[in-house]
């Protein structure tokens, strides 16, 4: 089975609801932390034609992950498999950039999680701003998350470890193009695996016998 779309976000209409949503699944809106607020771009990062939307605080710039994490100053998404089916992911893209050169978070870290908890980095990057507005496009592999039946979160979350103090008005974080690739396929009934085992029992055992 070859790697699709499972979910992209192009923010048509200022929204934060997946464009796209592959069979089998559930893919969330866009959930932003307490501490960030967001408008539309007026600045087309990737190819859709749709403008990128942007991400900001009235607060403090964290310094770190764990700051941005404690000042909720993040955003998430999910994908929710069916009943009965499983994800496989294969890689996460997006087009991004930033629409300032004052004080605003830069870095940002890319994590994933599949019990709702235990959190981990799949990618990060600092970004920088281009006047023209284009974005610079970061892909990260998500190979690693395989036969998935929960619900899979993505958090994106900026900081930057050389701003002090508040971020200033008209300093925004923008995203494009937010893009989840895998497979969605039925999962294996426990029946057909046992049946195939005790097969499998049964060759060695003549084998043996023979």
């Amino acid at each position: 089975m070859h790697a699709a779309v499972l979910s992209q976000y192009t923010f048509a209409a200022n929204s934060l609801a997946a464009t796209t949503q592959a069979s089998g699944l559930t893919a969330g809106s866009i959930t932003n932390g307490g501490g960030l607020s967001v408008k539309q771009s007026g600045f087309n990062l990737g190819g859709t034609g749709t403008p990128a939307l942007g991400w900001s605080s009235g607060g403090s710039v964290p310094g770190s992950v764990s700051a941005a994490l404690t000042s909720n100053q993040f955003f998430t998404f999910t994908l929710t498999p069916n009943a009965g089916q499983q994800i496989n992911l294969t890689d996460i893209t997006f087009y991004a950039n930033i629409g300032s050169d004052v004080s605003l978070a830069r870095s940002f870290e890319l994590q994933v999680t599949t019990n709702g908890t235990d959190y981990s980095p799949v990618g990060g990057a600092t970004l920088t701003r281009d006047s023209t507005g284009a974005g610079a496009q970061f892909s990260y592999s998500l190979a690693s998350y395989t036969n998935i039946t929960s619900q899979t979160r993505f958090r994106f979350v900026p900081y930057d470890t050389t701003i002090t103090g508040a971020w200033s008005d008209g300093s925004w974080i923008r995203l494009d193009d937010i893009t989840v690739n895998g497979t969605v396929s039925p999962i294996p009934e426990a029946s057909g695996i046992a049946l195939t085992a005790v097969g499998l029992l049964g060759l060695a055992t003549r084998r043996r016998r023979a």
